[in-house]
Order: C-alpha cells, then structure tokens, then sequence
C-alpha cells in the first residue's frame, strides 16, 4: 500500500497499521501503548474528531 503523511510518500503492507507507516516514515511521535499480545481494540485510541 502506497500512503502519503505530512507530504511522506511510505510504502506498507496491506494489513499494516497506521503506527506501522507512521514508523516506516520515520515520524517521531508518542505512543500511549503498544503491545503486539493485545488486538486493536485493547490498545488506546485517540481522536480528533469531536
């Protein structure tokens, strides 16, 4: 899969998460939580949206 973020072209697997291409990027950011052991929906979300 062929993605751009913040003007970043990053290519990933299909299947890949966002973290995965954000990492692939190189984009430093924060992370609440990762643990491969736990699914999707156990991991912390955020959200802009209101």
């Amino acid at each position: 899969m062929n993605l751009t973020g913040d003007g970043i072209p990053v290519a990933v697997p299909p299947g890949a998460s966002a973290l995965d291409a954000i990492n692939t990027a190189g984009v430093p950011i924060s992370r609440l939580c990762q643990d491969a052991i736990c699914p999707p929906s156990a991991l912390a979300h955020l959200s802009g949206a209101d």
